[in-house]
């Protein structure tokens, strides 16, 4: 109701890898919300233009679905009806019937320009740690972000930023812009959700504002005053996907060093890593 002009502008997702990430930000919010602000204008984005396509795609499935119609479409309620447009269907780029909303895919370096959103999500910006730990990788990444994303909703009112990967590398996307909120106090200040697989000891929490500054310093979120969620140590994110004990066992068949990063959201310095097994 309030065309965006309330809510949360900037918002950083760090939950653990297949953990419904994609699902809910990148295909049923954006679905939402076209059918409730019907003349948003959204721009999907991932590492490739693939997995933007996909997402694309089942965003434009829900809306053409009879479902859909029946909360917002021709079978609902509302004074304005909610459905594709039958001149705009592709899967990289669809706009609705008799309103200004549409959706648009790219990957990473893929071309916007002109584009005005006022709705991006950047699903996976890195599709491995190798591009994530790759210094000429993250500079591209971030250079999209700032001369080619940011633009888009700069100037728009009310526009707004999703952001959600693995945490590869504290300088990855997500670690540049949590430093620059504590480091530059012109800087978009981000939302965070940090839900680790795993709730984390009482003494990795930040006590004082300086612990809690030095962690963003490097690229680390760990909020203040305790899990999120309010759970205890060690007890597990959604134990119905994986319980303590399942997680425990793909910590000690996984590198530590992977493991921090891709379930619990705490990247560590990059660095060449070697196991040596012994028979």
């Amino acid at each position: 109701a309030t065309g965006g002009r309330e809510g949360i502008g900037r918002l950083l997702i760090c939950e653990p890898a297949q953990y419904g990430k994609t699902e809910q930000a990148s295909r049923l919010f954006p679905s939402w919300l076209l059918g409730d602000l019907p003349d948003t204008r959204i721009i999907l984005t991932s590492y490739g233009a693939d997995l933007a396509t996909e997402n694309s795609r089942i965003c434009r499935n829900y809306v053409g679905s009879d479902e859909y119609g029946n909360i917002f479409g021709q079978r609902s309620a509302v004074d304005e009806p909610v459905e594709l447009s039958s001149e705009s269907r592709s899967v990289v780029s669809w706009n609705l019937k008799g309103h200004r909303g549409s959706v648009f895919a790219a990957g990473v370096g893929g071309g916007i320009t002109g584009r005005p959103a006022n709705l991006v999500v950047i699903d996976d910006p890195f599709k491995s740690r190798e591009d994530a730990e790759s210094e000429t990788y993250r500079r591209k990444v971030m250079s999209w972000y700032r001369s080619v994303v940011y633009p888009r909703v700069a100037n728009t009112p009310g526009a707004a930023i999703i952001i959600m990967h693995t945490r590869w590398d504290q300088e990855d996307l997500a670690g540049q812009l949590l430093t620059q909120m504590v480091s530059d106090p012109e800087a978009d200040q981000f939302e965070v959700v940090f839900l680790p697989a795993l709730a984390l000891d009482t003494d990795k929490y930040p006590r004082t504002m300086e612990e809690y500054r030095e962690n963003l310093l490097r690229g680390i979120y760990i909020p203040m005053g305790g899990d999120a969620l309010g759970r205890t140590p060690g007890t597990a994110l959604w134990p119905e996907r994986s319980d303590e004990k399942q997680l425990k066992i793909t910590h000690a068949n996984m590198m530590d060093y992977d493991f921090e990063a891709i379930f619990q959201q705490m990247p560590r310095k990059s660095s060449w890593a070697f196991v040596i097994f012994s028979f």
